[in-house]
């Protein structure tokens, strides 16, 4: 899927972790890995939900996929022990066509 993030031309590749749950990363233009936003929580989450490690740039990165047409909105955020704080959101239409 390709998107505009951070100002450059992006690929976004959709995989699943070991247990099903969807993850992704994102790739400039020339293939480089630039960043893996995503965590498995260790639960089974419907395939339309991606969890997203909680930085400092969690909120501008939500807001910026979003713009770009991966994330349709923040569901919830919560903190688990073993994975700390965690955003949840909801892929958008365009987004699960690539799972």
């Amino acid at each position: 899927m390709e998107i505009k993030f951070n100002g450059q031309n992006c690929n976004i590749i959709f995989s699943k972790y070991e247990n099903g749950n969807t993850e992704f990363k994102i790739y400039d233009e020339n293939g480089k890995a630039i960043l893996s936003p995503t965590v498995d929580i260790g639960y089974k989450m419907n395939k339309e939900y991606v969890t997203l490690k909680n930085r400092d740039m969690t909120d501008s990165l939500g807001k910026e996929l979003q713009e770009a047409g991966v994330l349709l909105k923040k569901m919830d955020s919560v903190t688990l022990e073993h994975s700390g704080a965690l955003s949840i959101y909801i892929l958008t239409d365009k987004a699960r066509e690539n799972l």
